[in-house]
């Protein structure tokens, strides 16, 4: 079966190719909304919106290289807390040739976005696997993990929120096969995890423990949305994860799904972003200290 990745390339003739990868919370569909993480918000151009980006510092917009792949500099928009934002500059690290591995982007905002929040990036610091469960956020469409994503019920743009546990850290070309059946071949410095079922408590294919309720998967509208998990040295939640797509095109129960590893990357990210990285992470932690522990 055509992975989430490949059917998007088949789409890609807009100049904003469609995001990959949104929130299908797995207890019922289209739940998950929320109005937190105000520095996460919509990506896309002047004429429409589709994929998912947050901000690590005032005027600096994490997210993925294939959803802002042909897009010159002053072209991207992204919107947040109400507000839509002009680029001046869209840096797609040079290692990316269309898959998996490299998938990271940087984009310059022209001016500050103000009152809202920008976190600070994992640089290795953090361990992916013993940090506890990570939230997910994303705009993209929603749905149940029983059915998958119904975007004609849950259309892109709602920002939806949940939690799932890192599964699995790719030092190397990884094969995995999903709970569907469907093989799925992905690259070193990948974040995978898997749509556990809690409603029939089945987990899934790596085997990883399920997180309940509030679990989550990923699906058409995500990719370039942050994983947050919570370090204990920042007392703050951080970026570990940047939403790359999955093994199931509808993103049902089974599906396997890959973020890039923030971490694997953090000298590049940092030498596209002027603001210090010290600035970010008193910024996140003076304004977001409601996020803590709530898992």
């Amino acid at each position: 079966m055509i992975n989430r990745k490949t059917w998007i390339k088949l789409f890609a003739a807009a100049l904003l190719a469609p995001a990959a990868s949104a929130a299908i919370i797995s207890d019922g569909p289209g739940l998950g909304v929320t109005t937190d993480w105000a520095g996460v918000g919509m990506l896309g151009t002047a004429s429409s919106f589709s994929a998912t980006g947050t901000l690590i510092g005032p005027h600096s917009v994490l997210t993925a290289a294939h959803v802002v792949q042909g897009i010159t500099g002053t072209q991207a928009r992204f919107q947040v807390n109400g507000i839509t934002y002009a680029s001046s500059a869209v840096a797609i690290n040079p290692g990316y040739t269309g898959g998996d591995d490299f998938d990271l982007a940087v984009v310059t905002l022209s001016q500050d976005v103000l009152g809202v929040p920008f976190y600070q990036y994992n640089t290795g610091a953090l361990n992916e696997l013993t940090a506890g469960p990570g939230i997910k956020v994303g705009f993209g469409v929603g749905g149940s993990g029983a059915t998958g994503a119904q975007p004609a019920l849950y259309p892109y743009g709602t920002k939806r929120a949940g939690s799932n546990t890192i599964d699995m850290v790719t030092t190397s070309t990884t094969h995995v096969t999903d709970g569907l059946g469907n093989p799925f071949t992905v690259p070193a410095g990948m974040l995978l995890y898997d749509f556990d079922n809690h409603l029939t408590g089945t987990n899934g294919p790596l085997g990883g423990p399920a997180v309940g309720a509030t679990e989550i998967d990923t699906a058409t509208g995500d990719s370039g949305g942050p994983m947050f998990q919570f370090s204990t040295a920042l007392n703050a939640y951080i970026i570990t994860g940047i939403t790359i797509g999955g093994s199931d095109d509808l993103s049902r129960y089974g599906d396997i799904a890959n973020d890039l590893r923030v971490a694997s990357y953090a000298p590049w990210i940092a030498s596209q972003v002027p603001e210090p990285s010290s600035i970010a992470m008193i910024a996140a932690i003076a304004l977001l200290c409601g996020h803590r522990r709530r898992l």
